[in-house]
């Protein structure tokens, strides 16, 4: 009889964890696919090699690796309805790996709103170079894992939690400050701080398209692509907003409650798998807002799904041609069958006598033309 008052295993039904999984490996198999379609879009594109792009291929390669090294630990401890490794050295290097990807991407996308603040705002700031860009990439990786890597130092722990089924930051002890202070400065850190600069860049953007848009229309000379172009920029705007806040949301409130209740168990039921599984939602998400922003990155994306449905298109069409040259060269050796209505052969075939009947037909009217001709 399993235990289900142990730490290490599930708390929720069969049938919750069959819906679980379900959900965490769609989420898996868009975050992996839509990542790394990314960068081989951006591989294959010469032209897409600039310091604003650069900050996307951080993002997607930040979400191939919360892929392989982040959501496989979750899927296992849903599938077996445990946690199978203890808390022993495997678990903390998940936990510490959990949390410095996806304290990258979120930091990644800050910059990511920095630079289209100064494109759009402040055109004329040479800010956001190739160099800079570089530099800031650099330290995104290394403010992340400072946060990140102090629980190894008694700031903060790490170990499994059963109301998130994976390892990461601890509960806190009931009179231990510090892990209370570490889990509202990660908390401040991953998204209050990103929410303010984010907020800010993206409305002082939003407002700067909205007045140029506003003179477009009323001067005499209007580029209808120009005003695509920025409707374009709106839309990225709302949609990147709104899924910062939708996905990171359930980990701040997590990290506040943790700080505020006595006991792990007056969590709310659910809201552990939400505050990670969310974040694993923005890493799937990503790509489809890249592609929102850049119309490249779009194009290039779809002319690579085009050319991996080629292949098999044309491997299944060789094969059913295949099999209907075999199946005619088999019916030939035999003798003609005689059609009916509830014949089972293929079209193939039917098209195959149909067409030779055709031709015998045309051959005896052409006899009898000559025939009777006078």
């Amino acid at each position: 009889m399993i235990n289900k008052t142990d730490k290490y295993f599930s708390q929720y039904s069969e049938s919750t964890e069959i819906i679980l999984a379900v959900v965490l490996v769609f989420i898996m198999l868009l975050s992996f696919f839509g990542n790394v379609g990314m960068l081989i879009v951006f591989y294959r594109n010469d032209k897409l090699w600039n310091s604003t792009n650069m900050l996307i291929v951080n993002i997607s390669l930040s979400g191939v690796l919360v892929t392989i090294f982040s959501m496989p630990f979750s899927l296992t401890s849903v599938v077996l309805g445990k946690w199978p490794f203890n808390e022993g050295g495997l678990c903390k290097v998940n936990a510490f790996a959990t949390s410095q990807l996806l304290l990258t991407t979120i930091l990644t996308h800050t910059v990511i709103s920095l630079d289209k603040y100064f494109a759009v705002v402040k055109p004329f700031c040479r800010v956001m170079t190739v160099k800079r860009t570089l530099k800031m990439i650099m330290c995104v990786w290394f403010i992340a894992a400072v946060i990140t890597v102090l629980p190894f130092f008694g700031i903060g722990r790490y170990t499994y939690n059963h109301t998130t089924l994976v390892c990461g930051v601890g509960f806190p002890d009931k009179h231990n400050v510090p892990e209370k202070i570490y889990l509202i400065t990660l908390a401040v850190i991953g998204f209050v701080i990103p929410n303010m600069i984010m907020g800010h860049a993206y409305i002082q953007v939003f407002i700067a398209v909205k007045k140029h848009t506003q003179r477009l229309i009323q001067s005499s000379v209007t580029s209808f692509d120009v005003l695509i172009l920025q409707k374009r920029m709106i839309r990225t705007v709302i949609l990147s907003l709104v899924c910062f806040l939708l996905c990171w949301s359930p980990f701040c409130t997590l990290c506040l409650l943790a700080v505020m209740v006595k006991t792990i168990n007056d969590i709310p039921i659910g809201l552990g798998i939400s505050a990670y599984w969310c974040g694993y939602l923005y890493s799937a998400l990503n790509p489809l807002i890249i592609c929102s922003m850049s119309q490249r990155f779009h194009d290039g994306l779809i002319e690579l799904v085009a050319i991996l449905l080629y292949y098999p298109t044309l491997l299944f069409m060789f094969i059913c041609r295949k099999i209907c040259s075999e199946s005619n060269k088999t019916m030939e050796i035999s003798s003609k069958p005689t059609f009916t209505e509830d014949s089972s052969l293929p079209l193939c075939l039917h098209m195959h006598y149909y067409t030779k009947d055709m031709k015998d037909i045309s051959v005896t009217t052409n006899k009898n033309s000559l025939i009777n001709a006078p």
